[in-house]
C-alpha cells in the first residue's frame, strides 16, 4: 500500500472541506453584494447569479411517492429489483 497516496487524498480531502466551509458564507455575501445584477466580470473570472426552481407537490403526489418508496423497498427486499454494485472511495479522518 503506497502510504504517501493516502496521505496525500486525506490532506487534500481536509482543504476542499476547509475550503468548502469559507466558501458558503461569502456565497452568500457575494449574491447579497450583486444584487440585482445577473453577471459580473472580473479580471479573474465571470460570476454568474442563476435560479434553480424547487417544487412543493400537493399531498395526493406526495403520499403517491411514498407508496412507491415502499413498493421498491419491498422488490428490494423480495429480490425482485435488480441492482448494480459500484465501488467508490471513502474517507473518515481521525477524531484528536
Amino acid at each position: 500500500m503506497d502510504k504517501i497516496k493516502l496521505e496525500r487524498y486525506a490532506e487534500l480531502k481536509k482543504i476542499v472541506k476547509e475550503a468548502e466551509e469559507e466558501m458558503d458564507p461569502l456565497k452568500g455575501e457575494i449574491l447579497e453584494m450583486m444584487g440585482d445584477n445577473e453577471e459580473v466580470d472580473t479580471d479573474f473570472g465571470k460570476f454568474v447569479v442563476s435560479h434553480r426552481r424547487t417544487w412543493t407537490y400537493p399531498e395526493e403526489i406526495k403520499n403517491r411517492e411514498d407508496q412507491l418508496k415502499r413498493d421498491k423497498k419491498s422488490c428490494e427486499q423480495l429480490g425482485t429489483a435488480d441492482y448494480v454494485e459500484n465501488s467508490t472511495l471513502m474517507f473518515k479522518e481521525n477524531k484528536e
